[in-house]
């Protein structure tokens, strides 16, 4: 992927997944597993998001043909490996030890329903500010 408007299309399309999927899961899942998860284990994911979100918000001016925006891109891809490690070997874990499939089913919908309404923020705010100026939308 050399071609400068292609990547800038996807990075666009990982920037807008990630930043709904992250504040799903802050909206939905960190509120409802803090109680058993622990407060340490849900800051230490929001963190890990928080990270990845300082990270995808600075390569938003970076052409991404860029020697810096392809180091970031490592970067960035190991944080998300990282926290999705933890999600699933730790919270997922904790989950099915604590609710019921009704219950973790209902958390599931939940999820979902957040990620279809922030995608729609995201898209608001991202099409009022296109990534590739500096503002914060």
């Amino acid at each position: 992927f050399n071609d400068s408007e292609t990547l800038q299309q996807r990075f666009v399309q990982l920037y807008k997944e990630l930043t709904v999927h992250a504040e799903a899961q802050e909206e939905t899942v960190y509120p409802v597993v803090r109680s058993f998860y622990g407060d340490d284990n849900v800051k230490q994911r929001h963190d890990e998001q928080a990270e990845i979100k300082l990270l995808l918000y600075a390569m938003r001016i970076l052409s991404p043909t860029s020697p810096e925006f392809r180091e970031k891109l490592k970067n960035l891809r190991q944080l998300i490996t990282q926290h999705f490690h933890y999600i699933e070997t730790t919270m997922f874990v904790a989950i099915s030890n604590h609710f019921s499939n009704d219950q973790n089913n209902q958390l599931s919908t939940q999820f979902r329903q957040a990620k279809m309404r922030l995608n729609d923020e995201v898209e608001a705010a991202m099409q009022a500010n296109p990534i590739g100026r500096n503002q914060i939308f």
